[in-house]
């Protein structure tokens, strides 16, 4: 179960580290698209990375409210991530790769939403599913990135 670790930071890659907050939209005047995604997206990869350290510090005993208590800022983070970036007015071509992106972080969202319901018995393939949808995620934020002209994410979902 601890492989729900390395899961995590699966929406949109790393950000530099000069990236800031996010970005409301209402802010975002910029026609420099690649940064206003990295700044939109690293609250998400920091939330990533404070969970993946709650789950490693588990061991081999939690349970899955202690697996939903660690991901819930990284859900909060990834819900507020896809809200802003759908609401950004990206160039045409990148509008539906954006909206591909957003609608795969929402079965991922989904996932790590019935982490509570996790048991000795369903982890494995609870596991197994998230695995599935967090490289469909990250497939997705891979083809946005490269309309942004960014480079590939360096998550490993």
């Amino acid at each position: 179960m601890l492989a729900v670790a390395g899961l995590l930071v699966v929406a949109c890659g790393t950000a530099p580290p000069n990236s800031g907050p996010g970005l409301t939209p209402s802010a975002s005047l910029t026609t420099d698209y690649g940064q206003q995604y990295l700044t939109l997206i690293a609250p998400v990869n920091s939330a990533g990375d404070q969970a993946k350290q709650s789950l490693n510090a588990f061991g081999s005993t939690f349970t899955g409210a202690d697996v939903a208590k660690a991901v819930a800022p990284y859900v909060t983070a990834l819900q507020t991530f896809n809200s802003a970036v759908i609401r950004v007015s990206w160039p045409a071509k990148v509008e539906p790769d954006i909206r591909a992106l957003v609608a795969a972080d929402a079965v991922v969202i989904g996932d790590l939403n019935g982490a509570s319901t996790l048991t000795a018995l369903n982890a494995s393939q609870w596991v197994q599913q998230l695995n599935v949808d967090a490289s469909k995620s990250r497939t997705a934020s891979d083809v946005v990135r490269a309309d942004l002209g960014l480079p590939a994410s360096s998550s490993t979902p």
